[in-house]
């Protein structure tokens, strides 16, 4: 038997299925064959669910392999990613993916006959014509999924793909070919069996797979795809027996193909996992359930050698599921896992988006190796796909992630902002303890002088050298007071002014999360806001400068206290 080059795992953990997992995607049987039998019938159909539920799982290992077994239709899965904030605007606007997608599925150093009509302008139509010259018995299905990382382009991007996507399913042939038409049937270039073959629509069908809160960007498309929302199909929650089916079954696939051998759950198990991930008897984020079969995998039936798990093996499987993300930090070097923060935490999320980053950007970046980049897509963090240009992306596995992520960024932050406070406090103490320490000089010193004029108080010539003397020290350790006074107001202001700013930057932060309805992370966000907004600096009161700032921090504390209400009351909505 030939080894495998590279290591298999019967749970995907957090990024989703792919085609070549379909034995051990197991649960929605009966989802895979109720979406290939409403693909299979209409033209178009929008696959839409949570994000978490699975949705490119169930295409990946569900509906592809059906198509490529069923053989009428050619599978193309197209993703566009989100058009990067953080690199320099260098990838391929959409409707150029999805023309070298389909390039790659053609031989095209052969010459297309459509090229008589079209004279090779590169449009939609001219590729799909030529895929249905080549493949005149087969059709082709187009799978977009995460569809809506469209609409992170430009309007005027987005409307191209829409254009010229409305060309190639709806019209035999677009309007700016039939005068070319005209001309060549007019002069008998065309022979009747092309000419006929050109008013044949190919056999194309489409499925848009969308997230359901992004499911109203669609009506963006409706001016030249007006029944694009005709034909949905929505992915529900994994119930219970579908969980266990997931779970299980994969555990018992024959070790032929796998690194671990087969295993059992003990029932217990089973109940102690099904009792922590759902919710109303549903499994809300599948990928949830993926990470406690893949640590099960690896860190008891692998690392340990167990073939019955128990609950008592497994421990808390709460811990299992939020310690997910810092579990595989742990396992970094120091300085690998700065780096690897930075780049997760601050460049890959942007908002409540997964940002994709180029392999050479971050390379260049950042300083992180290869090796450090094949670890954290072995570990599943990070997942690659190559974009039609060929560029190496790198992204957050799946969405899933994004929240636990962003916890443990506002967590570091705290811990960095408290520390750079106290850091503050202490230089102030510091230079507040110098200049009291220079005025209580000068006052004993003063004292001293004061001292010896009473007793040379008859040497009148030496009492005024003395008290002149005296009264120079004595207004030099007025003014040494004042200095300190001001020194000490003015790092007091500062560190107001940072705190104001550190308030400020969370509390627009929740704004952010508000928009996105993500109510626990505004929530969140607005408490740190209040938090660094509390920052007390008592002797600062009654300056002027002060007073102004107490009054804006007054308002934007009615806009914390605001916002953390309104999140109190979403979460306690059903």
């Amino acid at each position: 038997m030939q080894e495998r080059s590279t290591p298999r795992n019967r749970y995907p953990g957090v990024k989703p299925f792919n085609t070549e997992e379909r034995e051990a995607f197991f649960g929605r049987e009966r989802e895979t064959e109720e979406l290939f039998r409403l693909v299979y019938v209409k033209q178009v159909v929008v696959l839409y669910a949570k994000s978490g539920f699975g949705k490119s799982s169930l295409l990946n290992a569900g509906i592809i392999p059906k198509l490529l077994d069923d053989s009428a239709y050619h599978p193309l899965t197209i993703r566009f990613t989100n058009r990067s904030t953080q690199e320099a605007d260098t990838g391929l606007h959409p409707i150029d993916t999805l023309k070298i997608r389909l390039q790659n599925e053609l031989d095209i150093s052969l010459p297309s006959p459509v090229s008589q009509l079209t004279n090779d302008d590169n449009s939609l139509w001219h590729w799909l014509k030529t895929w249905q010259n080549l493949h005149s018995n087969k059709g082709l299905i187009l799978l977009f999924d995460q569809f809506e990382e469209l609409f992170t382009y430009s309007p005027e991007a987005i409307s191209t793909f829409s254009e010229e996507l409305a060309e190639a399913l709806y019209s035999p042939i677009p309007l700016k070919y039939r005068r070319r038409l005209a001309e060549l049937s007019k002069t008998k270039q065309l022979d009747v069996a092309f000419h006929d073959f050109l008013y044949q629509k190919p056999d194309l069908k489409i499925v848009f797979s969308i997230r359901t809160d992004r499911l109203a960007l669609l009506n963006q498309l409706t001016d030249r795809h007006p029944a694009i929302l005709q034909h949905c199909y929505e992915l529900m929650p994994l119930r219970a027996d579908q969980a266990e089916a997931a779970l299980t079954q994969p555990a018992a696939l024959p070790a032929t193909d796998y690194d671990s051998p087969p295993f059992d759950y003990a029932p217990e198990a089973i109940e102690a996992i099904l009792d922590s991930i759902l919710k109303n008897g549903q499994v809300e984020a599948t990928s949830v359930l993926q990470i406690v079969g893949r640590h099960t995998e690896s860190k008891l039936v692998l690392a340990q050698g167990k073939t019955y798990i128990t609950a008592n093996d497994l421990g808390p499987v709460k811990d299992i599921i939020q310690n997910y993300y810092e579990d595989i930090l742990q396992t970094l070097a120091p300085a690998d896992r700065d780096n690897a923060q930075q780049l997760i935490e601050e460049k890959l999320i942007s908002g409540q988006l997964r940002n994709p980053l180029s392999e050479a950007y971050i390379r260049q970046e950042f300083g992180i190796s290869e090796a450090l980049l094949q670890t954290l897509e072995n570990s599943t963090l990070l997942r690659t796909e190559r974009d039609a240009a060929g560029r190496l992306l790198y992204e957050i596995s799946h969405d899933t992630l994004v929240e636990p992520i962003q916890q443990v960024a506002q967590e570091r932050l705290a811990v960095e902002a408290a520390a750079r406070q106290r850091q503050l406090e202490q230089e102030q103490n510091r230079q507040l303890q110098a200049e009291k320490q220079r005025a209580d000089q000068l006052d004993t010193l003063n004292q001293t002088i004061r001292a010896r004029g009473r007793v040379a108080w008859a040497v009148a010539a030496v009492a005024l050298v003395v008290a002149a003397v005296a009264g120079y020290f004595w207004r030099s350790s007025i003014k040494a007071k004042a200095t300190a006074d001001a020194a000490l107001q003015a790092a007091q202001a500062n560190l107001r002014a940072f705190s104001y700013q550190k308030a400020l930057e969370f509390y627009t932060k929740a704004s952010q999360y508000l928009e996105y309805q993500e109510y626990h992370l505004a929530q969140q966000a607005a408490q740190q806001a209040k938090l660094f907004l509390a920052t007390d600096v008592a002797s600062s009161k009654g300056t002027t400068t002060i007073s102004f700032t107490k009054d804006v921090e007054a308002e934007l504390a009615k806009k914390i206290d605001k916002q953390i209400d309104e999140c109190k009351q979403r979460l306690k909505q059903p």
